[in-house]
């Protein structure tokens, strides 16, 4: 008698769900007198541990000192009073910190060293020799000309390769436009190129700053309207390409004022700091904290065990065992298909000019409280997701498709980049 062995797979089935970020930035708060003064103060950069605050101050007026560089230790969670410990990094000039390397040990300064006034501008660098900083030596940037009376403004990223340059040049769009300008070798730069003609206005971008990740610019305007003066604005870069970039999208009433608003950077936890002359017209240093909720169901999966089966075999007569797997096929029926182009708990700080030409966009308030904005309505996915494309296409990078089946809202699994495994 003989043993006859059949075997089944274990068949697991992940359905991905497409998910969104919902990123919301709250009500600005003054930092307290520790930092701010009776002068002027702007442009904050923390270090990437968190625990330095560099900013400059303002002390022009009678004294004629210019722009200084200050810095703030973190003590606990608060910062600690401002002092100049960077004494020879300052001078007569304007001086600023636009740049701090991921160790802490490089800052990358605004050149106001040179003996010819006329030619302070750029950038150059200082290293941590100990407990000191070195004299600040000019960095080359290649084909970068610069012009009397304008101004400049300058960040480079933690991983110092990448350079943000707001200036004048001679094909720009308006007054000072975002730039781009990465490293070549050691100490040399690539010709700043321009961001493009839907990030830059006819008015003025200036403070740029690059997150972490490399793929979203902070940076003010006075050129895509708002609530006054100058707001701040981000864009998201599209796929890898650096100069593909998503519209100008305002960041709402909770940071710009009806005043200028300008130089944000981010710190550790998702806490920024940005400058605003909102209280008469004094530039003082403010904070955000900027709280990322991802809405949407994490993968299911869902496995069918069939365990292995041991049969007793015959002497004479053969038995054969067929291996069969039958797949139920899901019906839908009714099914809609819509373009979702985003979500924000505060509908009013979603500008959709950008996406006008595709008609009028519907708001969906769920039961979280959160205002859907969606595009659109077909039969099919196929026409759904060549859609969604078009309106990534114009400046809507996280634009996705959604369905409606027997009235409930779910995620089509061939769509958003997911995938059936």
């Amino acid at each position: 008698m003989k043993l006859f062995s059949c075997g089944f797979l274990a068949i697991s089935f992940l359905f991905a769900t497409a998910q969104e970020e919902i990123i919301t930035y709250g009500e600005a708060s003054q930092l307290p007198t520790s930092i701010n003064s009776t002068q002027d103060d702007i442009m904050p950069l923390v270090s990437s541990d968190g625990q330095t605050l560099f900013f400059v101050r303002d002390e022009g007026g009678e004294t004629k000192n210019g722009q200084n560089i200050f810095r703030s230790t973190k003590n606990e969670n608060d910062w600690g009073k401002a002092t100049i410990k960077t004494s020879h990094l300052n001078n007569k000039q304007n001086n600023a910190v636009v740049g701090v390397s991921k160790d802490g040990n490089t800052l990358y300064l605004v050149d106001a060293y040179k003996k010819d006034e006329e030619a302070n501008q750029g950038i150059a660098i200082s290293k941590l020799n100990g407990k000191k900083w070195s004299n600040p030596e000019y960095i080359e940037i290649s084909g970068m000309n610069y012009l009397a009376n304008h101004f400049y403004g300058f960040y480079v990223n933690p991983e110092e390769n990448v350079m943000l340059i707001s200036m004048v040049s001679e094909n720009g769009k308006g007054k000072e436009d975002l730039h781009i300008a990465f490293k070549e070798g050691d100490t040399c730069w690539s010709t700043p190129k321009s961001l493009g003609e839907n990030v830059n206005s006819e008015g003025y971008e200036m403070s740029p700053f690059l997150t972490h990740d490399n793929k979203r610019i902070y940076f003010s305007s006075n050129g895509f309207g708002g609530e006054g003066d100058a707001d701040i604005f981000y864009i998201d870069k599209l796929g890898d390409d650096w100069f593909t970039w998503s519209n100008p999208i305002n960041l709402g009433t909770n940071v710009n004022s009806a005043s200028f608003d300008a130089y944000f950077s981010i710190g550790q936890d998702n806490l920024a700091y940005f400058s605003s002359n909102r209280n008469d017209g004094q530039n003082n240093i403010f904070t955000t904290q900027i709280t990322i909720e991802v809405i949407g169901e994490e993968p299911v999966v869902e496995e069918v065990v069939i365990e292995e089966v041991v049969i007793e075999e015959p002497a004479v007569e053969e038995i054969v065992i067929e291996e069969s797997v039958v797949v139920e096929e899901a019906v839908i029926e009714e099914a809609i298909y819509t373009v979702q182009v985003a979500a924000y708990k505060n509908a009013s700080n979603y500008d959709s000019s950008h996406l006008a030409s595709f008609g009028k966009i519907e708001k969906v308030i769920l039961g979280d409280g959160i205002t859907r904005f969606t595009l659109g309505e077909f039969k099919t996915l196929n026409e759904a997701i060549q859609h969604k494309e078009l309106i990534r296409s114009k400046g809507q990078p996280d634009a996705f498709v959604i369905m409606y089946s027997e009235g409930k809202r779910t995620y089509p699994e061939l769509d958003n980049g997911s995938s059936i495994e």
